[in-house]
């Protein structure tokens, strides 16, 4: 199987820490399932050649 690549930025921790804490203040928690979903599509989109990643993808909560 083969692996691609996402790159990480480091500034989008920031964006995605003010998400989380958006989100936890609407509904308890809802903040930490947003994250768990984002982290688990990350790895999805990793594992899988149907998604061409020419672009992209920044995070740096993985």
């Amino acid at each position: 199987m083969q692996k691609y690549t996402i790159i990480a930025d480091p500034r989008v921790k920031h964006d995605l820490k003010e998400a989380k804490n958006y989100l936890n203040s609407k509904r308890k928690d809802f903040g930490n399932v947003f994250l768990k979903q984002y982290r688990e599509t990350l790895k999805l989109y990793s594992k899988t050649h149907i998604f061409k990643l020419d672009i992209m993808i920044f995070t740096a909560c993985l």
